[in-house]
């Protein structure tokens, strides 16, 4: 009984010595959505402690079910490993040398959506992984919106993609929908088609209708206001989006890589303040109102303009915060924290040491109507 015991601890300290010298492997989001025909980079860094020459790493991205996204030995990329669907539209997205095995796709499509395998290693030491799901979302470029006759305003969209959240608000943010028709197309993208009717006594006012993305949690708003009382009038509207991570910076994604490889291969937080000033960037005024514009020059235009006057406004709030983690990542070092949901960054003061996300959730949902602009509230 003795030797048997002693024998499996053997085995046991083995496994644990040959885990050690093994590759490690962290996709730091486990969760991306891509734009419909753009690209999207998915994350991957690894460290294996110079067990593995740089030289004999191998980097192999799989989606389920053991569709090879990506192949990459010998120090060069393996197209010819590669499935056909993905030959061409996958590229490494740094060096594999500074231990990043991110890759780039693009020209996404519908059939992307799905779960990736990242794979790191060699046959002699074997191999780290990690996994992520990848969502695809789509919305259009264009909304057509008409004004018929002061009883009625239509709203027209195509090219959405999950099937959207549709609803109209007046200025008390009351649900004032009363017809929303969501059809699903023939390429998977869905389109938008809604009307809503105006009460007899139309007085200055604010009218809202919101779509929103489940996927991503970007809302795009639409505000039509009655300028004048009295007479109806052609409303003007404002339309700007809310939320979202479609898309990140590259800057964000370079220095997150940076900070979780250096975390991987130091195990040491990074001292002293980086090589860029402390105002190299300057933030968003979220609260700058573009002006409505016409087009035409009167309100009398000719019969064939659409009867809405508009200017589009898309204030991201995103770039904002990544601006603000950008700066606070070039004097704290990046660590993954679970409790800020799964394998979010976080960043660590130095000075207080005291640790804050630096990926906050912007809130999915939309404040009340009376708000023009993105509310403050959202940054906090």
């Amino acid at each position: 009984m003795l030797l048997w015991t002693l024998t499996v601890y053997m085995l046991l300290c083995r496994v644990s010595l040959k885990t050690q010298a093994d590759v490690r492997v962290v996709v730091p989001k486990s969760s991306v959505t891509g734009p419909y025909q753009n690209s999207v980079t998915l994350l991957c860094i690894f460290s294996s402690n110079g067990s593995v020459p740089i030289g004999n790493v191998s980097v192999r991205w799989e989606k389920q079910p053991n569709i090879t996204v990506f192949a990459y030995e010998n120090g060069q990329e393996q197209p010819d490993i590669e499935n056909p669907a993905y030959r061409n539209r996958t590229s490494l997205f740094s060096d594999v040398t500074v231990g990043s095995a991110s890759i780039v796709l693009v020209d996404l499509s519908l059939c992307d959506a799905g779960t990736y395998t990242c794979r790191v290693g060699s046959p002699d030491r074997g191999y780290g992984e990690g996994q992520l799901t990848l969502s695809v979302a789509a919305k259009p470029l264009s909304y057509s919106f008409r004004f018929n006759d002061y009883e009625s305003l239509s709203f027209h969209s195509s090219g959405w993609y999950p099937k959207p959240v549709v609803f109209w608000t007046d200025e008390l943010n009351r649900n004032i929908t009363v017809h929303i028709n969501i059809t699903e197309r023939t390429d998977g993208l869905f389109e938008i088609r809604s009307i809503l009717y105006f009460h007899t006594e139309y007085t200055q006012k604010k009218i809202y209708i919101v779509c929103r993305n489940p996927f991503t949690g970007e809302q795009e708003i639409n505000i039509f206001q009655q300028t004048d009382k009295g007479p109806p009038q052609r409303p003007q509207y404002t339309s700007y989006a809310v939320g979202g991570a479609v898309a990140a910076g590259g800057m964000f994604v370079l220095l997150l890589i940076a900070g979780l490889y250096k975390k991987l291969r130091h195990h040491r937080p990074r001292q002293g303040p980086g090589a860029g000033g402390a105002n190299d960037y300057e933030p968003l005024d979220v609260n700058y109102q573009h002006e409505p514009t016409d087009s035409s020059g009167a309100a009398g235009a000719d019969d064939d303009e659409p009867l809405i006057r508009g200017n589009r406004r898309r204030d991201s709030i995103d770039i904002l915060l990544i601006n603000q983690e950008t700066q606070r990542l070039r004097s704290c070092h990046a660590a993954l924290d679970p409790d800020c949901g799964p394998a979010a960054l976080q960043s660590q003061s130095e000075d207080t040491g005291r640790c804050s996300c630096c990926c906050p959730e912007v809130l999915s949902h939309w404040p009340l109507p009376e708000q023009r602009d993105p509310p403050l509230y959202l940054l906090q």
